[in-house]
């Protein structure tokens, strides 16, 4: 994630299962998460897309 932070880049996990995955993404700044935790799979398009935002992005 760090890469990622240093490149301006938005960070998105993948397969978040737990609350204390989903807790650790949080406090490490990762921007966004998918998985079981916050919705089962699905189609990829359109406004079907499940992606929780998990921290507001912070510059500096």
């Amino acid at each position: 994630m760090s890469l990622g932070h240093t490149l301006g880049m938005t960070i998105t996990a993948e397969g978040v299962e737990t609350q204390e995955q989903f807790r650790w993404l949080e406090q490490q700044g990762c921007h966004q998460a998918q998985g079981y935790l916050i919705g089962r799979p699905g189609a990829v398009t359109g406004p079907n897309r499940r992606f929780r935002l998990v921290a507001a992005h912070r510059s500096g």
